[in-house]
């Protein structure tokens, strides 16, 4: 199916699973696609047009996770997202960060390669549980991608791959 065709109700969405969400989106995305890791450096990313808020309205999260679709023209695929699915990289990026968001909660990418996401990425959902062991939010209906095996706050890390991070503009500057 090509990107252009794609229903966001044809695939896999546990809202608060985005990790889990991309890594079941990217097979029905080109080989040249990318996850694409955000996050801010210092506390909770601001995001606007995130369907866990209201419309118009800013969340914090702690990080968040989309498909790259990196063709002629770059796009983006979040299944979390009110904008258009997929969108152009330019029209995520207007409408998803709010500018008057300070320094320390603007955002900073990760673009990992399609085969190596789906081959490297551990996730059994324990980032999701209460020390009590209750859920933070439902789980998805489908069985953890890697019980017993989670590496996700490696993939988060910014001190583990300093280099693998970028702003806006080098984003831009990358696949713009």
């Amino acid at each position: 199916m090509s990107p252009s065709a794609w229903n966001r109700k044809q695939h896999l969405h546990q809202p608060y699973y985005c990790e889990e969400n991309v890594w079941h989106l990217l097979p029905h995305a080109p080989a040249s696609a990318w996850a694409l890791f955000i996050r801010a450096p210092e506390g909770p990313v601001w995001m606007t047009s995130q369907r866990a808020a209201e419309r118009g309205r800013v969340i914090g999260w702690d990080y968040h996770v989309v498909v790259l679709l990196n063709e002629a023209s770059p796009q983006i695929a979040d299944l979390d997202s009110y904008a258009d699915f997929p969108c152009s990289l330019d029209q995520y990026l207007q409408e998803s960060f709010p500018v008057e968001a300070p320094p320390p909660s603007r955002p900073w990418f990760r673009p990992v390669p399609k085969p190596t996401y789906r081959s490297e990425l551990r996730t059994d959902r324990r980032h999701m549980k209460r020390a009590s062991g209750s859920w933070i939010h439902p789980p998805p209906p489908w069985p953890p991608l890697t019980p017993g095996k989670h590496n996700l706050e490696a993939w988060l890390a910014f001190d583990r791959a300093p280099d693998a991070w970028m702003d806006a503009a080098a984003l831009r500057a990358r696949f713009g």
